[in-house]
């Protein structure tokens, strides 16, 4: 998959999704790169919905480098709808193996999600870059610092997690785990 022109979404499965998703047992092998906006092995942007991914592998690369992108092995960016309601990525059992390459706020597993994240026995063990700002083994950022107060965002849960894959960021702020993080961690 290789895609061209702004406002285009890049993913292994799913470039644009609505409404409540669930991927279970699903591989990706397939590269995704762009030249555009939000790319990812599964789902490029998430918006009005919560996510679950149960059992499932990433092994192609993700790669984009326009400079104000969010990258990630699954999901690109997850965001809230109208009124503000956020939605929650479920991730169990998942793992990321490939190199995961963006502009801005790359994750192993997620970029950018304006909600919260719930990880649970997930790894990631590729090479993990982002040629800005936040780069995260698992995930970039979770939470919207766009809230009124740090009490507005959920929690998000990591639980029995690793990342054994470099992680780089050209200007600011890499992790093992999540690189800039707006939500209270369990």
């Amino acid at each position: 998959l290789k895609g061209y022109g702004d406002g285009i979404y890049g993913a292994g499965f799913v470039a644009y999704i609505t409404g409540t998703s669930t991927f279970k047992d699903c591989v990706n092998n397939g590269a995704a790169t762009s030249e555009t906006t939000h790319v990812s092995g599964f789902v490029g942007f998430a918006n009005d919905n919560d996510l679950t991914f149960t059992g499932c592998t990433n092994n192609g690369l993700v790669k984009n480098e326009k400079a104000k992108t969010r990258t990630g092995g699954f999901v690109g960016v997850n965001g809230k709808n109208k009124d503000g309601k956020t939605f929650a990525i479920t991730l169990t059992n998942c793992k990321n193996t490939a190199d995961i390459t963006g502009g801005d706020q790359v994750g192993g597993l997620v970029g950018w999600t304006m909600s919260y994240v719930v990880v649970k026995n997930c790894s990631n063990s590729g090479k993990i870059v982002s040629t800005q700002n936040y780069a995260g083994g698992l995930v970039s950022r979770p939470g919207d610092d766009y809230t009124k107060t740090y009490i507005d965002c959920p929690t998000s849960t990591f639980t029995n997690c690793t990342n054994s894959g470099e992680v780089v960021s050209f200007n600011s702020q890499a992790a093992g785990m999540a690189s800039y993080v707006c939500t209270p961690i369990e």
